[in-house]
């Protein structure tokens, strides 16, 4: 990093491309179409979010989750600058902060939320899921356009709208590609008002023992996925061009959906997921046509 601590070095740009890559080839294919000057700061976003997503695969007690977090916070913060130099994705995460002027605060938010992924507290309603993907991949989707604003012009209306309605639907669909993982860990990520409205309870949930109830829930929240597709693409409609690149990765919602719905009662024990070269294929018809 260089000495202003706004600019990425292209070593640690590379180390954070490399986590994005390895970590979620959906995030890192998407990264391709955006300007090659902004990629650097975008791939320390995502490893950043890759790191923290990955917590809770590396502890065995919550509260380890928790010291991790604060390190983060401190970090962000202002303190441990040693540390942070020597951490790559610390280094590029506050390059792209001081870079941008982006507030610190959203981090703080994001942090706070993220310690629901430490326990196994089940998410109780869609108000909560909403406020989680909020401070969550909305937060990601809002500040990573912002860099583009930052360059390009004033902030559009219906940003807020395009991130949050995005931020839901892809925590949607991480819940949808990782139920056999999440079910494994005793997480649940699908509200609880959600299972009661298709009666299951937690346990019947865990141990997918009730097939029709199951198979109601998975049309519900199918049902709660379309919906916020739908006001995300009539949100998205008149973004500027630059910061449609920014969604790509919405392109590859309906897809996801679509393959979630054909596997139907399997899905509780199989992952979802469609082949990379769909993938590419999504991403370039979005990226050519501006649409999602």
């Amino acid at each position: 990093m260089s000495e202003d601590g706004a600019t990425i070095s292209p070593e640690i740009a590379d180390y954070c491309r490399s986590i994005v890559r390895e970590s979620g080839i959906d995030a890192y294919l998407a990264t391709l179409f955006l300007p090659a000057d902004i990629r650097p700061y975008v791939y320390a976003f995502y490893a950043f979010d890759a790191e923290i997503s990955h917590i809770r695969s590396l502890i065995k007690e919550p509260m380890m989750g928790e010291v991790r977090l604060q390190w983060w916070r401190e970090i962000i913060s202002g303190g441990r600058s040693g540390e942070a130099n020597n951490n790559p994705v610390a280094a590029g995460l506050l390059a792209a902060i001081n870079r941008f002027e982006l507030p610190v605060m959203g981090f703080e938010n994001y942090l706070n939320a993220r310690v629901f992924d430490l326990y196994n507290d089940p998410m109780p309603d869609k108000g909560t899921l909403e406020g989680y993907a909020g401070e969550t991949c909305s937060f990601l989707f809002f500040q990573i356009s912002m860099m583009l604003v930052k360059k390009a012009g004033e902030v559009p209306g219906n940003l807020s709208d395009c991130a949050g309605h995005a931020g839901v639907v892809l925590v949607l669909t991480e819940v949808v590609k990782n139920l056999p993982m999440h079910r494994s860990r005793q997480q649940c990520y699908i509200p609880v008002s959600m299972l009661d409205e298709a009666g299951l309870t937690l346990e019947q949930y865990y141990s997918a023992e009730n097939e029709v109830a199951t198979g109601k829930l998975n049309g519900l929240l199918l049902a709660y996925m379309r919906h916020h597709i739908s006001e995300f693409q009539k949100h998205s409609e008149h973004l500027p061009k630059q910061l449609k690149a920014v969604f790509l990765p919405m392109s590859l919602s309906q897809p996801y959906l679509a393959r979630f719905e054909k596997i139907a009662g399997k899905a509780m024990e199989t992952p979802v997921d469609i082949p990379q070269w769909r993938k590419q294929i999504y991403l370039w018809r979005a990226a050519r046509n501006g649409t999602y």
